[in-house]
């Protein structure tokens, strides 16, 4: 067959049956075509140059097989079976001498014909001697429930004198000898002995042998101490006396008598802050002080005074109330560098009627004017009772200049109502007219003005200036 290489060194080559060679140029009749429909048709010089390869590694003949084929076990080389004579039932063994697995037939125990067998017509207890097992004769290999230990084979030495039951059991060494009262205890291996009894009020120690028990009288004597934290101490004597010293101003101790009826002479309080001072007689009460207020002793007695007005604020007591308002910038009165302000009295004053109806008093709204308004309310109308008096003729704390806020100065304690304290949530008066005949209420429930007729009553609280 001919091939022609297109590629390379072109030209036909044929296979010479030992490599494929070119032939030389020249005129050739060609009997045998390649055609472009042939398989070797599209040959490259790469594929022969392979071929040539791999034909120089020997001839490849025989060494392929199809995918179906089964060798036999003369063909496998390396073989790791040596098998011969095959048969059911047998194992694989290795044989290191061989290198092999090989076929066997196992030598294990089929069957056993027991000559010497355990015969089941043996009832009861058995024993061995090592040899041969026999039954076990009463009496002789194990104790019967009428028998006795000491008639036992190789059986450990007891105390085998033992005869009757539990019920009844006496041994060769009874415990006799006792009196009513007497306790047995034991000076030597197997030997007891017993102690008498003792008498009233003994008790039992060791002798000073440390040998045997026996009874002894405690010994009464003198106390002469007890032990204890002071101040605790005590006398001596069978029946010592047990104290605690009086109690110092430095050391600790009992109360004396006098000590206890002062103690006694105290009463309880009856108001929250209240303090006790004994007075050098009994026991007296300091009130409750304010808030903002420091206790001092004056003249032999504690009392509560007003601090220093640059340290307090609004709620703090001042000057018989409750600081309510500090002036601002603006506010009639103020100074940049001395604190001024309103001081509430701590409680309502109770209600009452403005009072002047159908009379124009010409009081103010503004703030600052609330001490002006009481006065001219007081000139105007000569009626009882009404708020402006209220205010008036209040003296609280020793303070006598308290007056009815106007409209604009009760509007000032209005944020402040929960800081001062006491105020409800109704209608609050002022010192303010409206009208001929109505006059200003500051509502403390949401601080909103209203006017109302002059014949009404309405809560009071009176303030002073500071």
């Amino acid at each position: 067959m001919l091939v022609y290489q297109h590629d390379g060194t072109e030209g036909f080559y044929y296979f010479d049956g030992t490599a494929w060679t070119r032939l030389a140029n020249g005129i050739y009749t060609e009997t045998d075509p390649v055609f472009g429909a042939s398989a070797a048709h599209g040959i490259s010089s790469t594929n022969i140059t392979n071929w040539n390869t791999a034909f120089g590694w020997g001839n490849h003949m025989g060494l392929y097989r199809p995918i179906s084929y089964v060798p036999a076990w003369g063909e496998i080389t390396s073989n790791p079976f040596s098998f011969s004579s095959v048969a059911n039932n047998q194992l694989l063994k290795y044989n290191s001498t061989t290198s092999k697995w090989e076929n066997w037939t196992p030598d294990f125990l089929t069957s056993f014909t027991e000559t010497d067998p355990v015969v089941k017509g043996i009832n009861g207890i058995i024993k061995s001697n090592g040899t041969t097992i026999s039954a076990a004769v009463a009496g002789t290999d194990y104790l019967s429930p009428t028998g006795s230990a000491a008639l036992l084979t190789n059986f450990p030495t007891l105390n085998q004198n033992t005869t009757g039951n539990a019920a009844t059991a006496t041994t060769a060494n009874n415990i006799t000898g006792g009196t009513g009262g007497s306790i047995p205890y034991q000076i030597a291996v197997n030997t007891t002995t017993f102690l008498a009894k003792g008498t009233t009020g003994q008790v039992l120690t060791m002798n000073s042998g440390a040998t045997a028990p026996q009874w002894a009288t405690p010994t009464t004597g003198t106390v002469t101490a007890v032990t204890g934290t002071a101040p605790i101490v005590s006398s001596g004597g069978n029946t010592p006396a047990i104290s605690i010293s009086s109690a110092t101003t430095s050391t600790a101790g009992s109360m004396s008598a006098a000590d206890k009826t002062k103690l006694n002479s105290q009463t309880t309080g009856t108001a929250t802050g209240q303090m006790q001072y004994w007075n050098g007689t009994a026991w007296a009460t300091v009130a409750s002080g304010l808030n903002g207020q420091i206790l001092k002793y004056k003249n032999g007695v504690p009392t509560w005074s007003d601090g220093n007005i640059d340290d307090l604020a609004i709620g703090d007591a001042y000057e018989g109330g409750i600081i309510a308002y500090f002036l601002q910038t603006g506010d009639p009165g103020y100074d940049a560098n001395v604190r001024h302000g309103l001081i509430a009295a701590p409680n309502d004053q109770g209600t009452a009627p403005f009072g002047c109806i159908g009379t124009t008093v010409g009081t103010s709204q503004s703030f600052g004017t609330g001490a002006a308004n009481t006065a001219k309310i007081i000139d105007s109308c000569s009626t009882a009772g009404i708020s402006a008096r209220f205010c008036s003729n209040l003296v609280l704390n020793a303070y006598e200049d308290w007056f009815m806020p106007s409209w604009y100065e009760l509007e000032k304690l209005y944020p402040n109502k929960d800081a001062i304290g006491g105020f409800g949530t109704g209608f609050y008066a002022t010192s303010s007219e409206f009208t001929i005949d109505t006059y200003v209420l500051i509502n403390f429930t949401d601080g909103g003005g209203f006017s109302h007729n002059k014949i009404y009553g309405n809560m009071v609280r009176c303030i002073r200036t500071f």
